[in-house]
């Protein structure tokens, strides 16, 4: 019996699964295409230094911009990046909490300093040395996240209860400055969030998605119905239960956020829906390998819409989860990534996705063979692929497979589990290499003996056109 094996239908690595065609067990550096076909993912492709003192990465419309205090040298960096200066702090920034942009373009950030303070920052405009003091006295303390919404600006109050809101921006982009509580449907105004929260920890970020804005905790996320009207702002739902601990995995696709809760990865509506952040079609299939990289505290999980790929990314250091997507239709897979160098930010700019991995500012480029470590140094992408296993209760024998690739592959029939993968999940065993005939297949007999059938297929230096169209293994028991 001949069994088809593509279109790929991504990952599952739930516990005991079996008998599920289309689904992978490994999937390393690879992008499931909309027709269920496996590519290699996008080479990292260096692109200039920052300068060392800047921090962060985003992006307003085309222009892609880090943060810098005043008198940063900005040589070398246009026309690829831009610098929104703060004045000078007098202690490095550890973080950008949030960057949002008034409608002339400026920034606002929020950042948190050597010594864990935070402070609020309009900028002028980008690559302009400021003439007066960015730093402004909201009233209060911000902290955890800056968004934008409804024509205002938000973020959370360091005392644990309020949601702030900015006076609604008009034709002067001052306006986004004033903090202070007015009884004008246009002032500045301040929600009381603790009330619908308590027993669920602090606050830990925002969100933006379909007119809300969702206030996430610990254990629970409350959304607000937002509008210009400070009227017709209020609580919409509070749901106990999710929340997140991942400041920086929420991210916002197509009227929907998705973010890394204690349970893995989830939508806000699928969670608001079931009130259970446990039931979840989409992550369930990568749970327990996203909550194993998120165990790691050292690593922070970055969320990212990479909609040049149609892809939902979330990186855990140099390891990279990503789910392919068409928003609003259907779900293709998740697969995982290994990048040489770990991801601190990322940014969609000029049509691309840019990444910064300390002071190096790399770009997503798929026409490029090897991955760039630096400014003169590269690292081979390997992939692999292995399928879930076909199980039975008796002995089933592998009699052909039926590989059609654009380059050669190390192709392997995994009979109750072996051979066994390397630690680095390179090969072991005696492989058959298989030339790349692609769209012609390539079949070649095989005698594995197992309960457990399954394929695995590997490309220590996959090139830029790496694909596989077809893959098919023929057993009888």
């Amino acid at each position: 019996m001949k069994k088809p094996l593509i279109p790929c239908k991504g990952l599952d690595l739930r516990p005991g699964m079996a008998n599920a065609p289309g689904f992978c067990t490994h999937l390393k550096n690879i992008v499931v295409t909309t027709n269920g076909r496996p590519v290699r993912r996008p080479a990292l492709d260096y692109r200039l230094a920052l300068p060392a003192g800047s921090v962060g990465l985003h992006a307003v419309g085309d222009d892609l911009r880090i943060l810098a205090p005043s008198g940063t040298d900005d040589s070398n960096l246009a026309p690829t990046v831009t610098i929104d200066y703060i004045t000078d702090p007098g202690q490095s920034i550890a973080a950008v909490l949030g960057a949002i942009a008034d409608f002339s373009g400026r920034t606002m950030a929020l950042v948190q300093l050597a010594d864990d303070s935070t402070a609020l920052h309009h900028c002028p405009p980008t690559g302009t040395e400021p003439g007066t003091s960015t730093l402004l006295s909201p009233g209060f303390t911000p902290q955890f996240s800056l968004i934008k919404a409804a024509g205002r600006a938000w973020t959370l109050d360091g005392n644990l209860r309020s949601l702030r809101g900015s006076r609604l921006e008009g034709t002067d982009p001052a306006t986004l400055e004033d903090w202070t509580s007015a009884s004008t449907d246009d002032g500045p105004l301040s929600l009381d969030v603790a009330n619908y929260s308590a027993g669920r920890g602090r606050p830990m970020c925002l969100g933006t998605f379909a007119g809300r804005v969702a206030v996430f905790y610990r254990g629970a996320v409350l959304l607000y119905r937002m509008d210009e009207n400070q009227n017709r702002i209020g609580l919409e739902q509070a749901v106990a239960g999710p929340g997140t601990r991942a400041e920086r995995s929420p991210v916002e696709i197509n009227g929907d956020l998705v973010f890394l809760s204690d349970s893995g990865i989830r939508l806000v509506s699928q969670v608001t829906q079931t009130l259970d952040a446990r039931a979840d079609a989409m992550g369930g299939k990568v749970d327990d390998y996203a909550l194993n990289l998120a165990a790691n505290l050292s690593l922070e999980p970055i969320g990212h819409y990479c909609s040049r790929l149609g892809c939902y990314l979330l990186a855990f250091g140099q390891d990279v989860l990503c789910l392919s997507m068409v928003p609003g239709e259907s779900v293709r897979g998740w697969s995982t990534w290994r990048l040489p160098v770990p991801v601190h930010a990322f940014a969609e700019a000029q049509g691309l996705t840019w990444i910064r991995s300390g002071n190096m500012l790399f770009s997503l480029n798929p026409s490029i063979d090897v991955d760039d470590t630096g400014p003169s140094t590269t690292a081979a992408i390997p992939v692999l692929y292995e399928s879930v296993p076909d199980r039975s209760e008796y002995d089933q024998v592998a009699l052909r497979v039926s590989v059609t690739s654009t380059e050669s592959v190390a192709v392997q029939v995994v009979a109750d589990d072996r051979p066994a993968l390397a630690v680095d999940e390179t090969l072991l065993g005696r492989p058959t290499i298989v030339p790349g005939r692609a769209p012609e297949p390539v079949s070649f007999p095989v005698t594995k003996v197992g309960k457990s059938i399954a394929i695995r297929v590997f490309d220590a230096e996959a090139g830029a056109d790496w694909r596989l169209d077809d893959l098919a293994l023929e057993v009888t028991r």
